[in-house]
């Protein structure tokens, strides 16, 4: 099969230069990694801050910030994307949601609904979490307004992936999470 990533990225106001650094290095790995493993591999970028858009690649490496956050609206047209364009007998899709985890109550439900809707169609579905003040994690862990940890509490799946990155340090590691690939020794 061939293969169809989703590559959404929060570029929401509290997103700032480093967040969007590490979440842009991410990216730039794993599309050279992606490339190299499938021979047709169909990449879809999606910017989101209340409201997400599809965008060129190019774009999507020079996006700067602006507004709030919404992280559902990314889900919601990768979805509705993935519908129109990649049955899921023809493509191994994979979803990619990188954000700082500021996002309203409300709208973690709405994520959860997409997510879940999706969890069937994709091969893997991953959540990353840009967390620049690792210093102050234990406070921060258990509060189910942020993102990444309403969604831990809710799915329980092997196909959804979700970690917390805290430097452009760990970059190799989430990626190596994300794929499930073993280092050799």
């Amino acid at each position: 099969s061939d293969a169809a990533v989703y590559l959404l990225m929060d570029r929401s106001g509290s997103m700032d230069l480093e967040k969007k650094e590490i979440a842009k290095t991410f990216y730039f790995w794993m599309v050279q990694f992606l490339r190299r493993k499938y021979k047709d591999v169909e990449l879809v970028f999606i910017t989101h801050d209340i409201k997400a858009m599809e965008v060129s690649e190019s774009e999507f490496f020079r996006i700067s910030s602006s507004g709030g956050t919404r992280c559902s609206s990314a889900f919601k047209l990768a979805h509705d994307i993935m519908l129109e364009r990649h049955d899921p007998s023809q493509y191994n899709i994979y979803v990619f949601e990188f954000s700082d985890g500021d996002n309203s109550k409300a709208d973690n439900e709405i994520c959860l609904k997409y997510i879940n809707k999706m969890l069937d169609r994709c091969r893997a579905i991953g959540y990353g979490e840009i967390f620049s003040d690792m210093d102050s994690l234990p406070f921060w862990v258990d509060d189910e307004s942020v993102l990444s940890n309403f969604l831990n509490k809710k799915i329980n799946r092997t196909r959804f992936v979700s970690l917390v990155i805290g430097n452009k340090n760990k970059i190799f590691e989430a990626l190596q999470q994300f794929f499930n690939i073993k280092e050799k020794t």
